[in-house]
């Protein structure tokens, strides 16, 4: 029962879109509850019919934006475009504006991650942009791990919660000159690993505390719309280039079928 002290005499008539607990996202409220009464699934803005995705996709609110979840074999921010056999391979074109998140079968909600393993081959001909980000929380004290590009060279950055300061590992070469290049980011509880093309990998031990990563189950690639406080500079701008594949884990990341926003194409030249 509610505290009478509280004035509070009635629940709330409306809506609630997501609820945060100490940089912890709450994710399927009405599943996680241990108990309900008079609670249905809200049908209604930004996801209403204006805002109808096509060809069975699923709306996915982000505060006041509606984004299109797809299935599989169409794309665009209605799901309105079939996707053609020879653009799953084809590079994606990103203009600091433009963000693709992830949610699905290959990348799914990881409590305690001890290894991560990444691979980006992308170019640019920028000397800023974040390519990757994932984290869970609002700070940087909360986990996250990042893949940017700083004063022209790239660097992996990440914090598994518990560290004062994140980790970060830069590239000894320039990666801005429109060149395409792979970035292979290895993590291994607090021991950190990055990897440009065929030079020497360039590693680093994040301080005592935290070993595992605990991220919302989300990858933003090309940018992040909502980024915490505190992060290097470069990080806020979005990636400005292209970028050709993403393997998480093992799993290649069809950009064009598997994320959630619309899709432009590049020359793979």
């Amino acid at each position: 029962m509610v505290n009478p002290g509280a004035g509070v005499r009635t629940g709330l008539d409306g809506a609630i879109q997501r609820i945060t607990v100490n940089g912890d996202i709450w994710d399927r409220l009405m599943a996680r509850a241990i108990w309900s009464h008079g609670v249905r699934r809200y049908r209604g803005p930004p996801c209403d019919e204006m805002s109808q995705c096509l060809n069975d996709g699923v709306c996915i609110p982000q505060l006041n934006v509606p984004l299109c979840r797809c299935p599989l074999y169409f794309w665009g921010s209605k799901c309105e475009k079939r996707i053609a056999k020879e653009d799953l391979e084809r590079p994606v074109q990103f203009g600091g504006n433009d963000f693709l998140s992830f949610s699905n079968k290959v990348i799914t909600k990881v409590e305690g991650q001890r290894e991560t393993n990444i691979e980006v081959t992308f170019r640019t001909s920028q000397n800023k942009g974040l390519i990757l980000w994932t984290n869970k929380g609002a700070t940087i004290r909360g986990d996250y791990l990042a893949l940017a590009i700083s004063k022209g060279y790239a660097q992996l950055s990440f914090n598994l919660g518990k560290q004062k300061e994140p980790l970060l590992i830069t590239s000894l070469h320039r990666v801005d000159d429109s060149r395409w290049h792979t970035a292979l980011i290895e993590r291994n509880m607090r021991f950190g690993t990055l990897t440009m093309d065929d030079n020497p990998p360039i590693s680093n031990t994040s301080e005592p505390g935290a070993t595992e990563l605990n991220t919302d189950g989300v990858y933003w690639i090309g940018g992040c719309p909502s980024l915490p406080t505190g992060l290097p500079e470069d990080y806020y701008f979005g990636f400005r280039g292209c970028i050709e594949s993403v393997v998480l884990d093992g799993d290649p990341l069809h950009l064009v079928m598997h994320g959630t926003g619309d899709v432009k194409f590049c020359d793979d030249s």
